[in-house]
């Protein structure tokens, strides 16, 4: 399946966001890394954060179910309360560190 993957949310207020990974250029890249292109509209403030949080758990496991493989992903990467998930294929998903 090499197709571009796309995944939208309304999160209400004006805010909302869409995601795209190309899975087929991750296949032919042989890259451990997938691209997510993110366009935000309106603002990213901290109180969506667990709709936010719960909507990109559903993404990430689409995208692990899409290449085939285990994919990790970082929430608030460089922060002090960064979380490190891993996904699976089917559907199973973990937090590695918070």
């Amino acid at each position: 399946m090499d197709k571009t993957l796309k995944f939208h949310c309304d999160f209400g207020g004006g805010t909302a966001v869409t995601i795209k990974v190309d899975v087929g250029a991750y296949r032919r890249s042989q890259s451990q890394d997938i691209v997510q292109k993110v366009e935000w509209e309106g603002n990213s403030v901290e109180e969506i954060f667990p709709l936010y949080l719960e909507w990109m758990h559903t993404v990430n496991a689409e995208i692990a179910k899409a290449i085939d493989r285990k994919y990790m992903y970082i929430f608030n990467p460089r922060r002090i309360d960064e979380e490190i998930w891993m996904y699976y294929p089917d559907g199973y998903r973990e937090r590695v560190k918070s």
